[in-house]
């Protein structure tokens, strides 16, 4: 007579329900819009799908595609005759631009005269203020 707390995830219509109480010995509870058996999501729901990853804007956190839609039908009503571009970010474009911002900088010292072991120990005077600035809040 146990009862478990789960997430549960129905492949056959995609819904998702976020912490179902139910009873142990009686078994996973059915999906209620289909009626198909679900699995336990050990994910959250945009991971569950492949396509889609929570996109993190200036108003917060959007986690599903209604949200998403929802966002962008209301910045084309709030903007209209204006073009709506979304583009996605990666990853790796991400780290791309910060390998490039490191290598522009190095080049950048470099230009100005300073050597490999200057920059290592610029390097390391920055860190050193970045702790006692953290150590003294």
């Amino acid at each position: 007579m146990s009862f478990i707390v789960h997430d549960f995830y129905c492949k056959k219509c995609e819904a998702f329900e976020r912490s179902v109480l139910y009873r142990r010995s009686a078994g996973r509870p059915v999906c209620p819009e289909c009626g198909s058996e679900r699995s336990v999501a050990w994910l959250d729901p945009p991971r569950i799908k492949p396509d889609w990853k929570p996109i993190h804007t200036a108003t917060g956190v959007i986690e599903t595609r209604e949200q998403f839609e929802k966002m962008t039908a209301k910045v084309r009503k709030d903007n209209p005759g204006k073009e709506l571009r979304i583009s996605g970010e990666t990853e790796s474009t991400r780290a791309l631009r910060s390998d490039e911002a490191r290598h522009r900088q190095i080049t950048n010292l470099r230009s100005k005269g300073f050597c490999e072991s200057d920059i290592r120990e610029r390097k390391t005077e920055i860190k050193a203020k970045k702790l006692e600035r953290s150590a003294r809040k």
